[in-house]
């Protein structure tokens, strides 16, 4: 029995940047559902297409073999563990994150090799179990990296996105970590003590506990709130932006018509904004708008018209942000 409660524990392990990532994507990111130490299971129905064999004998071509010996994808599934893995049903996006804390820095044998395999498997789990409707991101993060092995990690991370680009994915990457871990997940999170008291946040617990002993931890908090409120002042919403945008546009008249042309044609927007589909749709008004609102089933424009004329798209992630104020900029529009 001894043995059995022990095995159990083992299993129940949690380690504490999986628990910071946890509380992260739960509350900063707006996860509806969070899990650790995520596997697929093997009971699932699995389609491996040609595809997708393919691909993985390309990864494993041009990254120097990141998955050693294992060549077969089912093999290397169900080696597979993600440490956390979130979905935000409101903005259909999936995470996949593994976290790292190695107090000197990231220790791995090859880090380079190994951060590339954590992610391009994450990729790979993603393409298989997840459909495209989801935006999908895969987050490879850890407090510290040493700045010249920092360095050749972000450079291998532009060639697995260049890669990806080419193989027409559109799952974003990312390598969070040093100053970006403190400012993107470690500071917002803290930012939180107050608020949750959830027994299973054991990182937030544990900083609870500190905090109890710690004056000094006030100050941080008060920090870290003013920080949180700055940001959250500066940066509007990136579809409330839109949205207000072309409230001003269509109320000022501020767009030609030849842009506004533009603004209907899918390959415009995809060079100019890296979007999926046309920005404005021109009404059909023998067909109901909440028909033509769908595509592939789902609801890619606002149900609001402009001037009775034009939808809107919704489908509008933060990769846009930068290209839509570089065109704003560009049409004279504040």
């Amino acid at each position: 029995m001894h043995r059995i409660f022990s095995q159990i524990g083992n299993i129940m392990k949690i380690e504490i940047g999986e628990s910071l990532i946890y509380s992260w994507l739960r509350h900063i990111k707006k996860c509806q559902i969070t899990q650790l130490n995520w596997k697929a299971s093997q009971e699932w129905d699995t389609t491996i297409t040609d595809n997708l064999l393919e691909l993985t004998e390309n990864i494993s071509s041009k990254f120097n073999y990141p998955f050693g010996k294992t060549k077969d994808l089912s093999s290397i599934i169900k080696q597979s563990e993600i440490d956390a893995i979130g979905f935000d049903f409101i903005t259909n996006t999936i995470y996949g994150i593994d976290v790292a804390f190695h107090s000197n820095g990231l220790g791995y044998a090859d880090n380079v090799k190994k951060v590339a395999k954590k992610i391009l498997r994450t990729v790979l789990i993603f393409e298989l179990y997840f459909e495209n409707s989801y935006e999908k991101k895969v987050i490879f993060a850890t407090p510290k990296a040493n700045p010249k092995e920092n360095e050749k990690i972000l450079n291998r991370i532009e060639e697995i996105k260049q890669f990806l680009k080419e193989k027409d994915f559109d799952t974003q990457i990312d390598f969070i970590a040093n100053d970006r871990f403190k400012k993107e997940i470690l500071t917002p999170v803290l930012s939180l003590s107050e608020k949750v008291a959830d027994t299973a946040e054991l990182f937030l617990r544990s900083y609870q506990l500190i905090q109890l002993f710690d004056s000094k931890t006030a100050t941080l908090k008060k920090d870290n709130k003013a920080e949180q409120k700055e940001e959250t002042f500066n940066k509007v919403k990136i579809g409330k932006l839109v949205r207000d945008t072309f409230n001003r546009i269509f109320k000022d008249n501020l767009l030609s018509d030849n842009e506004i042309q533009n603004l209907m044609n899918a390959e415009y927007c995809k060079k100019i904004f890296d979007m999926n589909y046309p920005i404005l749709k021109e009404i059909n008004h023998s067909i109901s708008l909440k028909e033509q609102r769908k595509i592939n089933g789902y609801d890619r424009y606002y149900a609001k018209p402009f001037e009775n004329k034009y939808l809107l798209c919704n489908d509008w992630y933060e990769r846009n942000r930068k290209l839509f104020d570089i065109w704003r900029t560009k049409q004279g529009i504040k």
